[in-house]
């Protein structure tokens, strides 16, 4: 049986010593929420092209739980502007949300950049393994830039993942 995604996220929210109204806590969910809707994105990819009010993008946020999507939005602009996760969420979000799936990778790999500056491995890990599979999403999938995205993340996310187990240890 496979394992469910961003199992990582759910372990870090387990282990959250600040509770549920943690900036810390808030900020995990955020993530997580945004990362499930983008796993969505990624499982319903069709469109490459900017959005307009009646593109798939609109079309899929309001098919695909438009609550969840509200919540993510709501969740992110609640953060405190302090924490470092704050703005790359953010802007994870509009992506996620409002963007071409050719354009949330960028996203989805500063806010990886900003989990590994913070020590928190095994989000990163989690994040660029979201970004692996949007590379390899069928629209995309052999795309010059993507081809390229892979080579570039796949080692990003084994030394997130070691540096996590390193820290465990």
């Amino acid at each position: 049986m496979r394992s469910p995604l961003h199992r990582a996220f759910f372990k870090a929210l387990g282990d959250c010593r600040g509770g549920e109204g943690s900036p810390y806590w808030q900020a995990t969910v955020a993530g997580l929420v945004t990362l499930r809707f983008a796993d969505r994105r990624i499982a319903h990819a069709t469109d490459l092209t900017v959005i307009d009010v009646d593109s798939p993008v609109r079309r899929l946020t309001r098919q695909l739980e438009p609550e969840e999507a509200r919540r993510a939005e709501r969740l992110a602009k609640g953060l405190d502007r302090s924490m470092v996760v704050a703005a790359p969420l953010r802007s994870l979000v509009r992506a996620v949300l409002y963007r071409p799936l050719a354009e949330i990778a960028p996203a989805l790999q500063a806010y990886a950049e900003v989990l590994m500056a913070t020590a928190q491995w095994a989000l990163a890990a989690d994040v660029y393994s979201t970004v692996i599979r949007l590379a390899n999403a069928p629209p995309v999938r052999d795309t010059e830039p993507f081809r390229a995205l892979r080579t570039d993340v796949i080692p990003q996310r084994r030394r997130a993942r070691h540096l996590g187990g390193a820290r465990r240890a």
